[in-house]
């Protein structure tokens, strides 16, 4: 009997340490981490001691305490994995684990023990589904005409127009005139006041592609925005029609290497989030240590319930009695920039390789938030500084928070600028640059924005409003062209369209009304219609 209590006691003090473990042991070997690192040691060691604390308490004789600790920590854990996400699903397990603390906590325990041991065990000896953390390189082989010079486009994901580019924010002047030094100088056409008629890229991107916008939120997937693959691309279609291989170079987001009816010859796919190029980052170990910690917590259902309810109705609540709580700095973990160098230099490289009748499209997630980089591409040492945007708190953006927003913004988009000058200066190095056209452009811009392209602000909506959120870049290079600045205000797909039809001859319908721009839906629905906003309507500055 004594010895039976002495084992009791001993499962008691160890569940919870062996469940508070399960879902870290998943997460580290889930991403490919490694336990060898101090920060992934650190927070093992931290999890532990938070483990047997709650084990102390759990072997107390107060059944009310013993009763509490079991259900949090249970609840907590179980809010760590996928399938308990769903809402009714975590609300019909939380009432299951009530039931169990209440009516048979003794049984229950050493269940759970080894339940949990067994897990840990299994996830670190039997292989398992793995996350996307390195690039995936496919090759096909295709048909190629190779009389045919190579076509480069590139897309930079939340690239604000050149004349949209703030003059009374941190270094706006030289950065614009850097800008358009960069275009010039390399023999492009810069369309100065271009602009996209959507603040989305899941919907800018393929309308793009298709030519024609459509009024329908998500109208290309037939998944709607569950799976982005996008079945239909006639800018690519037609190129391959002409005789051009395409060559796909894209983040794990809008998948455009299932369109149908081209001659795909390589799809580069490169990871969005990815643990591995977080960890490659050169910061401090400590600071490792808070990404690695806010990666983790970020699983947990229950603690983005908790930062939610914080950002969205406590703050907002106490600014009403003039109390501004501070803004919930674990709020994300995106690290999507980090993987741009790496596909850059990719992309020159294949270049290179092959230079005739391929046609390279590359959807690169820089400048776009968070804003890891600065200026010559290395990180900010302060993790908690790696902004969105966006403040989540009672604003979109005050006056206050667009300026500290472009300031890390501008640092991003000049470490766009640092790469795309290495980049053509090697393919100017191997003799390719001269001979190849290019297409850049971005997909919407910035959107640091005060006002937030909702239908409810439609009679609030201003002219900076219109630059922060809709304003984009787009710069094309064709063969012996003379380099020059057009200020016209042209939407981004009526630019492309007349330059794919320059390419394949083939005539192209565009979109010739008026300038108008679609309201972005704050919870959109698959195929649900945006309303629109002619640009004539918006107030001038």
């Amino acid at each position: 009997m004594v010895r039976e209590k002495k084992i009791k006691k001993v499962l008691f003090f160890c569940m919870p340490m062996l469940l508070l473990l399960s879902p870290y042991v998943y997460f580290i070997q889930f991403n490919v981490y490694g336990f060898n690192h101090y920060e992934s040691i650190m927070l093992c060691l931290l999890i532990i001691i938070v483990g047997f604390t709650s084990g102390a308490l759990l072997v107390t004789h107060s059944w009310i305490l013993r009763t509490v600790i079991f259900i949090l920590l249970v609840s907590i854990t179980l809010s760590f994995f996928p399938l308990f996400q769903n809402g009714w699903v975590l609300k019909a397990t939380f009432i299951i684990i009530v039931l169990l603390a209440i009516f048979c906590l003794e049984k229950t325990v050493p269940i759970i023990c080894v339940m949990s041991a067994v897990f840990i065990a299994t996830c670190i000896l039997m292989p398992m589904k793995q996350q996307f953390v390195q690039p995936i390189d496919t090759n096909y082989k295709v048909s190629i005409d190779k009389k045919l010079p190579t076509v480069v486009h590139i897309i930079l994901d939340e690239h604000i127009g050149i004349n949209a580019i703030p003059q009374n924010i941190s270094h706006g002047d030289s950065l614009k005139k850097q800008l358009i030094q960069f275009y010039l100088s390399n023999g492009f056409t810069l369309y100065s006041n271009a602009y996209s008629h959507y603040s989305r890229t899941y919907n800018s991107i393929p309308n793009l592609l298709n030519f024609l916008p459509k009024a329908q939120n998500a109208t290309y997937f037939a998944d709607g925005l569950k799976h982005l693959d996008l079945y239909k691309n006639s800018a690519f279609t037609l190129l391959s029609e002409k005789g051009y291989a395409i060559n796909i170079f894209q983040p794990q987001y809008i998948n455009f290497c299932k369109a149908k009816n081209i001659r795909l010859e390589q799809c580069y796919t490169y990871p969005v989030h990815s643990l591995e190029y977080a960890k490659n980052l050169s910061i401090s170990r400590n600071q490792h240590l808070i990404y690695l910690s806010k990666s983790f917590l970020l699983l947990s259902s229950i603690y983005r319930s908790l930062m939610i309810g914080y950002e969205y109705y406590l703050r907002p609540s106490l600014l009403h009695l003039s109390i501004n709580l501070p803004h919930w700095s674990w709020h994300q973990d995106q690290v999507s920039a980090a993987a741009v160098p790496e596909t850059l230099n990719a992309l020159a490289n294949a270049i290179i390789a092959h230079p005739k009748g391929r046609v390279y499209f590359a959807h690169i997630l820089l400048p776009h938030s968070p804003y890891i980089f600065n200026q010559y591409c290395q990180p900010n040492p302060k993790v908690n500084q790696w902004m969105m945007n966006y403040d989540l708190g009672p604003y979109s953006n005050t006056d206050k928070q667009r300026a500290v927003h472009y300031r890390y913004y501008e640092g991003q988009l000049k470490c766009d600028y640092h790469l795309l000058n290495q980049f053509v200066n090697k393919l100017k190095k191997a003799g390719d640059f001269d001979n190849t056209i290019f297409i850049i452009n971005g997909d919407h811009s910035s959107r640091i924005a005060q006002v937030a392209p909702f239908p409810d602000n439609a009679t609030k909506f201003t002219q900076q409003d219109f630059e922060d959120s809709f304003a984009t870049l787009y710069a094309v290079k064709f063969l012996h062209a003379s380099p020059r600045i057009v200020a016209d205000q042209v939407p981004i797909t009526r630019l492309y369209a007349e330059t794919i039809t320059k390419l394949t001859q083939q005539k192209i319908t565009e979109d010739l009304a008026e300038n108008y721009i679609y309201l972005t839906v704050k919870r959109p629905k698959n195929k649900q219609k945006m309303p629109t906003l002619l640009l004539s309507q918006i107030p001038k500055k």
